[in-house]
């Protein structure tokens, strides 16, 4: 396994756990047995909304930069690719952008059709309210990285 497919899963593990995170911070959770799924927003202060968000951010960038130093560390160089890898890179990021793209544009949509059609405020995934347009533009930026990721592993298996 080349050394940007350990990095992909090892990206892929990191941003799953904080988009898990980011889901159990701002919804109800994840009740199985109870049949929630963390599909109802819950309102927050913009401080602890901050506060999630910044934590968020530090944490995956201080493990991401753990991550490159344990690669140095085994002699395993990050930034040297071959021309395959080059190209799977530019495939996944594209693949990556297109999905930000598309999750944004569902977001604004869901808001807009919230607000045009006047649905009930105990509708699953409100995300009118501050707290829900940043759980939701967060969890655009996190899945974004998790497609990217995945879509590297996946075209290193079949090229």
């Amino acid at each position: 396994m080349s050394t940007t497919e350990k990095r992909a899963w090892t990206e892929v593990i990191l941003w799953s756990l904080a988009l898990a995170f980011v889901w159990m911070r701002f919804t109800t959770g994840w009740e199985f047995a109870g049949q929630s799924f963390g599909l109802q927003v819950v309102e927050q202060s913009p401080g602890q909304v901050f506060a999630t968000y910044l934590g968020t951010g530090l944490i995956v960038a201080a493990l991401q930069l753990g991550l490159r130093a344990a690669f140095r560390s085994r002699g395993e160089d990050l930034e040297q690719r071959d021309e395959r890898e080059q190209l799977i890179e530019l495939r996944s990021n594209q693949i990556g952008y297109w999905t930000g793209v598309g999750a944004i544009n569902v977001i604004i949509v869901h808001v807009i059709a919230t607000r045009a059609f006047a649905f009930d405020r105990d509708m699953p995934l409100d995300l009118t309210s501050m707290t829900g347009v940043v759980f939701a533009l967060l969890a655009a930026l996190i899945l974004q990285e998790v497609v990217r990721n995945g879509a590297t592993l996946l075209l290193h298996r079949i090229s």
